[in-house]
């Protein structure tokens, strides 16, 4: 029996990370199937044309063609079906990962045999061993999808999760042919070979942004000290890897665990290092002797989701912490030399021009005293808009549901939306009244300079000219949305998102600021 597990192309520029998830898959199924021969293609790294993926399966005729893909690379991945199907061969096609999850009937109707919702270990085992037996009653398959007698069937949805002690580790052989890898401490400015490693699955948060809890419903689960510490020891014997990156969704979450998981490291006097993900919660509930003893056992830079320094947005967002507790974040990194990234989104609800600007003055103020982005980051009144995803829409997410009550869809298709482009932008933002805080401009040319720079911005555009007419079109009456409007049909030509963006910046740099906001003793409104 031959499984051939395919990874889209991204059609953006995405670091070549190896996949752990699909590793960690076709490692069990290799393991726990009978007669499974197993092969990957990274199309992400090959770049194959169609012709030759259709070539290569004419020639290895696979029984399964298993792919995971994001949203992102759905049209492609639709397009490939039924390139494949042209070949004339017979192989099942299952697709799994959280767009299949999000959107099945999509990819059943794009000619997708089958999609497994959620994780997927369990269920391929399940569905592959009815259909090797031949009896075709995918009824009993809990959590798949696929069409029967022209309707589409979705089985019990019984969100039944794999015992994590069961993981086999994954093969990193099976990655052989591929040399452009880069996964290393990616926060680092380094080329230091790293591997991806997960001790759990699952988040207890319920971010409106996030599809985590699409694929494990809010469960955190996490795999025996026992076993992630064999294979980080076996990673290190076996490939000469010292440097790792957890990719769990909350690392520091559960102090039990850790506290085991560094004795562990200690006793077996690993020679390691690695970075995680983290909330500012679970940073800031660890004892001093457990992050003392978490970077004895080789922690080296830590994610951590701050998200906003706005306060209305981390309501929205649904985080526990408050801006309050960032002093004592900032204490506590200096105070250990811990490296941290901070993980930070834009064009988020509840943002208004004032907001951006006092979160600009935060993040100065704040985290960006800590010694990794004094060293890594850029530091300025643009910090935001330079290291900041875009609030993007995910099918599937609290966000995706409410997105057109809470503001504009710039991007409709679902499909095309991703953090590197605008393709929201809030109500809270586009309805504000902007005021001017001084007289002229100043600056301008660093303001041009980044809105030249910024993906959002067409080559076509004089930046220089819009932002002289955003300018001058600044009254204290007009909202952001009317500016852009009216700059729109001057200039014969949808221009809300670079105006936006202009805004944006003007609201880092503190040049205006929401007219709601602005008292007379406090500015002068010009």
């Amino acid at each position: 029996m031959k499984l051939l597990f395919i990874r889209p192309p991204m059609p953006i520029e995405m670091e070549k990370e190896e996949p752990l998830g699909i590793l960690y898959l076709m490692t069990y199924l290799k393991n726990y199937l009978e007669d499974a021969e197993v092969m990957f293609k990274d199309l992400h790294i090959l770049r194959w044309s169609e012709e030759q993926v259709q070539d290569y399966v004419k020639a290895w005729k696979p029984d399964f063609i298993l792919v995971s893909c994001l949203t992102l690379s759905a049209y492609y991945v639709y397009n490939l079906i039924e390139r494949i199907k042209e070949t004339g061969h017979n192989a099942l096609i299952i697709m799994g990962g959280p767009h299949a999850t999000a959107m099945p009937e999509e990819c059943i109707e794009a000619g997708a045999d089958f999609c497994c919702l959620g994780e997927g270990e369990l269920t391929l085992c399940e569905l592959i061993h009815i259909i090797q037996k031949g009896t075709f009653d995918y009824s009993t398959v809990d959590n798949i999808v696929y069409k029967q007698d022209g309707k589409i069937i979705f089985t019990s949805r019984t969100h039944n999760l794999i015992d994590l002690s069961t993981l086999c580790f994954p093969d990193f052989t099976l990655l052989s042919e591929y040399e452009s890898y880069y996964t290393h401490i990616h926060l680092l400015d380094d080329n230091t070979r790293a591997l991806p490693i997960m001790a759990s699955r699952g988040c207890f948060n319920n971010c409106p942004f996030c599809s985590s809890k699409l694929m494990w419903q809010r469960k955190l689960r996490y795999r025996p000290v026992s076993a992630v510490v064999d294979e980080l020891e076996f990673d290190t014997l076996k490939y000469g890897i010292h440097d790792f990156h957890f990719l769990d969704d909350d690392f520091l979450e559960n102090r039990e665990f850790l506290r085991k998981f560094c004795n562990e490291i200690n006793r077996r006097r690993l020679d390691i290092r690695f970075c995680c993900l983290s909330t500012v919660n679970s940073l800031l509930r660890l004892t001093d002797k457990e992050l003392q003893d978490v970077i004895d056992a080789g922690l080296y830079v830590i994610e951590v989701g701050i998200e906003s320094f706005i306060p209305e947005v981390l309501k929205y967002l649904k985080k526990s912490y408050t801006l309050e507790v960032l002093p004592m974040l900032i204490e506590r990194v200096i105070r250990f030399k811990i490296d941290i990234r901070p993980l930070l989104m834009y064009l988020v609800p509840n943002e208004t021009l004032s907001r951006i600007g006092n979160a600009s003055k935060l993040l100065l103020d704040t985290i960006g005293r800590t010694p990794y982005l004094k060293k890594y980051w850029h530091l300025d009144n643009f910090t935001i808009t330079s290291y900041a995803s875009c609030f993007t829409r995910l099918p599937g997410t609290d966000f995706a549901e409410h997105a057109e009550e809470l503001g504009m869809l710039i991007e409709s298709d679902i499909h095309l939306g991703d953090t590197d482009r605008i393709s929201f932008i809030p109500f809270s933002l586009l309805n504000d009244i902007p005021v001017k805080t001084v007289f002229n401009l100043i600056d301008i040319d660093q303001i041009v300079e980044k809105a030249e720079q910024c993906f959002s911005i067409p080559e076509t555009l004089d930046c220089f000219h819009c932002l002289k007419s955003i300018w001058n079109k600044i009254d204290g009456k007009k909202s952001v949305k009317e500016i852009a409007d009216t700059i729109s049909i001057e200039e014969k030509a949808d221009l809300t998102v670079p105006v936006v963006f202009i805004f944006v910046l003007l609201a880092e740099d503190h040049l205006v600021l929401s007219a709601k906001d602005c008292q007379k003793d406090a500015c002068k409104v010009l």
